[in-house]
């Protein structure tokens, strides 16, 4: 485990709390929120922004209902804030998972979008299978990508007005006291369904 990962009080990880840091100023509560394959230190802070709260995994017994990304079981416009943190990457159909995404948002929603990003471009061939290659291209077995800044134009194809929150905009001392110095993880991409 990197030094300084997990905080040893809330088990939050570095993208949880730049999330956090970038993002509780700007959701405001009463939402209507779709989690996507939750993690236990941001659970706690979307259920006291939210009215109403569902979190999502294709295995249903880590969420409170199993459904797919690309296909989600739920009306459209019903959500006003999705968040989808280290997800997208993992899909080898991460244009139809953005697409659902935007269609379940009302106008005007937001989702929260996080992945690992190592450069300008995106590093994608879905033709990889072999877990060791993936692992050694993408750092992961179960990843089929690396993204690059350019997910921005993806999530803008799928019908979404993006701002790239970032790390290197905040004060350098609040990124060493929250330890939000993981290279691959400084951006939210804070999408709005327009």
């Amino acid at each position: 485990m990197r030094q300084d990962a997990r905080c040893p009080k809330c088990g939050s990880l570095e993208r949880h709390r730049l999330a956090y840091v970038l993002l509780c100023d700007r959701l405001a509560g009463d939402q209507v929120t779709l989690h996507s394959s939750p993690e236990p230190a941001v659970t706690r802070w979307l259920r006291s922004i939210s009215r109403s709260y569902l979190s999502i995994d294709l295995d249903g017994s880590l969420a409170m209902r199993a459904m797919d990304l690309t296909r989600l079981d739920l009306p459209d416009a019903s959500q006003t804030l999705v968040y989808c943190s280290h997800v997208l990457e993992h899909i080898p159909d991460d244009r139809s998972a953005m697409n659902e995404i935007r269609r379940v948002l009302q106008p005007g929603g937001v989702a929260a979008i996080q992945v690992p990003i190592r450069g300008p471009e995106t590093d994608e061939d879905l033709t990889v299978t072999d877990p060791d290659e993936r692992r050694a291209r993408y750092r992961q077995f179960d990843h089929v990508r690396f993204y690059g800044l350019d997910i921005s134009a993806r999530l803008s194809a799928a019908g979404f007005a993006v701002e790239t929150l970032d790390a290197a905009d905040l004060p350098e001392e609040l990124v060493e006291r929250q330890a939000l110095s993981l290279r691959s993880t400084q951006q939210v991409f804070l999408c709005t369904a327009v």
